[in-house]
């Protein structure tokens, strides 16, 4: 099998979920690709591979894959690359606690997607960052990053965007108190992830509204949401 063959393959089979089979494609790629000398592809195996290392639980190792993939990119000079791997790197120092880390990454992804010109990445990059000022409790912070986020995915019309922005601005409004808003918002968010069949989204908006209805002491209603969204 050919190398572009094995990307791929690995490819198809995270999306499978057969993690152990996509690791395998991944490694061989990555050796055949080495050996060809096309550092691009490597980055992109890189990336790839680290994801499925974040997936079972890696996050170490995924994060020192991203972390080789990223200096090669910079070697490169390929800019949209090196945000991808920015992006993707702020993913695992969140997932290891390591919240400034993972805001530096993002607000780094944020900056070359301005300078590319990239509006959709863009605010997916301002929404990572909004989640992560929002897990540290910088929630007016985390509120403005959150609707520059929407203002954009609402001007390229990038609805999942759209529908993950609204649901963290609820999250972030609940933290501030306006529990009309934070509804307002979830509701939003929940017709928006249906329509477009977003499930990760849908799960999101229902367990949002659900800690809103625990906030009025509506247990038997928190409960129900709670129920959908699993």
């Amino acid at each position: 099998m050919c190398s572009s063959d094995l990307y791929y393959e690995a490819w198809a089979r995270w999306l499978l979920g057969d993690l152990k089979g996509a690791e395998q494609a991944y490694t061989e790629a990555l050796e055949l690709f080495s050996e060809a000398g096309n550092q691009r592809r490597v980055v992109d195996i890189k990336s790839g591979f680290a994801t499925v290392l974040l997936d079972e639980g890696k996050a170490i190792e995924s994060a020192r894959t991203l972390e080789e993939g990223l200096a090669i990119a910079r070697k490169l000079g390929n800019r949209s690359l090196e945000g991808v791997v920015n992006n993707n790197l702020g993913r695992c120092w969140e997932e290891l606690g390591q919240l400034k880390k993972a805001q530096f990454a993002y607000e780094q992804t944020a900056a070359i997607d301005e300078e590319l010109n990239d509006r959709p990445n863009l605010a997916i990059a301002r929404l990572n960052a909004g989640g992560v000022l929002n897990e540290q409790g910088q929630f007016a912070l985390a509120r403005r990053e959150t609707i520059d986020a929407l203002e954009i995915a609402r001007a390229v019309g990038k609805k999942s965007t759209i529908a993950m922005a609204l649901s963290n601005l609820a999250d972030e409004n609940h933290a501030l108190g306006d529990l009309s808003e934070a509804s307002r918002l979830q509701a939003e968010a929940l017709t928006l992830a249906q329509e477009i069949g977003r499930k990760t989204s849908v799960a999101a908006a229902l367990i949002g509204q659900a800690a809103i209805l625990r906030s009025q002491a509506r247990w038997p209603e928190a409960e129900r949401k709670y129920q959908e969204a699993s």
